[in-house]
C-alpha cells in the first residue's frame, strides 16, 4: 500500500459523508421486510452488512479516541472468521438496534476524525500510536472508512437489482 499523499481533515470528513450518503441511499431502497433476507453477500443480509460496517467503525472510533491501536480480540482472527463472528453476534439483535448503532457510530467517527488537525494528518511522526508498519499508510487507512461503505454498497445494489420485482 502506498500513502495517497496529504489530505485535510475537512476533505477526509467530506469523503466519509459522501460515502455515507450513498450507503444510506442504497439502504433506503431495501424493503424493511427484506433487511434480514440472506443473499446480499454470500450468507449475509442487509442487516448483516450494516452490523459489519458499524462494528468496524466502532473499533476505529475507540482507536481514534484513545490514540492507540487496540481493540477486540476478534482482530486476532483471520478476516473471514472475524466477519463471521461479528455477523453471528448481530443476528440476535433487532434491526432497529443495529440501524441506530450504525448511525451513532458514524456520528462518533466523524467527531473523532474532526479532532485531528491537518498538520497531524500530514505528519507521520504524529501517528506514533499506529503500529510502525501502518504509519506510511495512515491516510489510506483513514480513507478506508469511506471505501468500506462503497465496497458493501456495491454488493447491496447488485442484490437489489437482481431481486427487483418486475
Amino acid at each position: 500500500m502506498q500513502d495517497e499523499g496529504p489530505v485535510g481533515v475537512v476533505a477526509l470528513c467530506a469523503e466519509l459523508t459522501a460515502a455515507r450518503e450513498r450507503w444510506e441511499t442504497a439502504l433506503a431502497r431495501v424493503d424493511p421486510a427484506r433487511f434480514e433476507e440472506p443473499g446480499v453477500e454470500p450468507g449475509w443480509s442487509a442487516k448483516d452488512l450494516v452490523a459489519h460496517v458499524a462494528w468496524s467503525q466502532r473499533e476505529w472510533v475507540t482507536n481514534l479516541r484513545n490514540r492507540r491501536v487496540a481493540g477486540s480480540p476478534l482482530w486476532e482472527l483471520p478476516l473471514h472468521e472475524r466477519n463471521a463472528a461479528v455477523v453471528a453476534e448481530s443476528r440476535a439483535r433487532p434491526l432497529a438496534e443495529v440501524l441506530a448503532e450504525s448511525h451513532a457510530v458514524y456520528d462518533e467517527l466523524q467527531e473523532q476524525l474532526a479532532r485531528f488537525s491537518d498538520e497531524e494528518l500530514a505528519d507521520p511522526a504524529r501517528f506514533g500510536w499506529f503500529p510502525p508498519a501502518w504509519v506510511p499508510q495512515r491516510v489510506r487507512i483513514l480513507r478506508g472508512f469511506a471505501r468500506h461503505y462503497d465496497e458493501h454498497r456495491a454488493g447491496l445494489e447488485a442484490w437489489l437489482a437482481s431481486t427487483a420485482q418486475p
